[in-house]
């Protein structure tokens, strides 16, 4: 599942939210999930970063 996602991509939170960039994908230290760390602006422009498992987002249609 982690090869589907790269530096780069566009991806959504499969629950619905903002465009994000991926900006990394790995594990997360110490607990060894595979995750995705992305960036996205919110409706004030103001910049937002995150990990999130990778199971819980997709790339948009």
């Amino acid at each position: 599942m982690a090869d589907e996602f790269k530096k780069g991509d566009i991806v959504r939170l499969k629950s619905g939210g903002p465009l994000m960039t991926v900006t990394n994908v790995g594990e997360v230290h110490m607990t060894g999930a595979p995750s995705v760390w992305c960036s996205w602006f919110n409706s004030k422009f103001e910049p937002n970063e995150s990990v999130f498992p990778i199971e819980t987002v997709v790339k948009p249609d």
